[in-house]
């Protein structure tokens, strides 16, 4: 069995709106105790550690936000959101959380877990585009795989035809919450056959699809509650594990 423990879109340190960052000191901590109380095998955060201000400040910010991830016993794996790249540079990131800022992978007891780290410029009239060569490493990756994969990405891969023509229809421009050529991701997933689950954040609420066989879940924020009480966080994170 592989266990580990999921957090995603933190936002720590300050409040933008209805991302209530200035709860995420005392939420990581509750997070920290629970993951160290688990002794699972690793900790994975999907991303939008910041909440975007300044380079210095959400310098400042992510730094203490690792302080609190080094208190995990278990190593913690990290992939890139697209606020922690707004006013940091992928080098910060790397730096700062002593983690890839590029696509990487690891093997984790029966499973191999591919921490996908593709580009997040969002061009408002072209959507948001995945680079041709974070598809190829991602090919490449499960080609060379022989165990069952999970894949990690901030951003979901499972938009339908619905999800795009609403948010062309709202907004007049491409849906920019969703990669734009996430059908080809999903095509080289299904294609290699290795896929149990590809988990994501980003949309700060719980879903899961399930597309060709591979169950596609978002993962609710730990900041922002959207559906039922908005002004206050859920404190949101879960324990996943993979058997058989």
């Amino acid at each position: 069995m592989t266990r580990f423990f999921l957090v995603t879109d933190i936002h720590y340190g300050l409040d933008r709106k209805k991302k209530l960052g200035s709860k995420a000191p005392s939420l990581m901590d509750e997070f920290v105790k629970a993951a160290n109380d688990a002794e699972v095998d690793c900790v994975v955060d999907m991303g939008d550690r910041v909440n975007t201000y300044s380079t210095d400040k959400d310098r400042k910010l992510m730094t203490r936000l690792k302080e609190k991830f080094n208190q995990i016993a278990a190593p913690v794996y990290s992939i890139l959101g697209n606020h922690d790249v707004h006013t940091l540079s992928r080098k910060d990131n790397e730096e700062i959380m002593d983690c890839p800022a590029e696509s990487y992978s690891r093997d984790m007891g029966d499973v191999k877990m591919l921490f996908w780290n593709p580009g997040m410029e969002i061009a408002k009239y072209k959507g948001l585009k995945i680079r041709e060569k974070d598809l190829e490493w991602l090919e490449q990756e499960l080609e060379n795989s022989d165990k069952p994969c999970l894949i990690f990405s901030h951003i979901p891969l499972d938009n339908t035809e619905v999800d795009d023509k609403y948010a062309l229809e709202r907004d007049g421009w491409p849906n920019l919450s969703y990669f734009a050529d996430a059908p080809k991701a999903r095509e080289i997933i299904e294609k290699s056959g290795k896929v149990i689950a590809c988990f994501a954040g980003h949309h700060h609420r719980n879903k899961e699809s399930i597309m060709g066989g591979v169950h596609y879940i978002t993962h609710q924020s730990l900041i922002q509650r959207i559906e039922d009480d908005p002004e206050t966080p859920c404190g949101a994170y879960s324990l996943i594990e993979i058997e058989d």
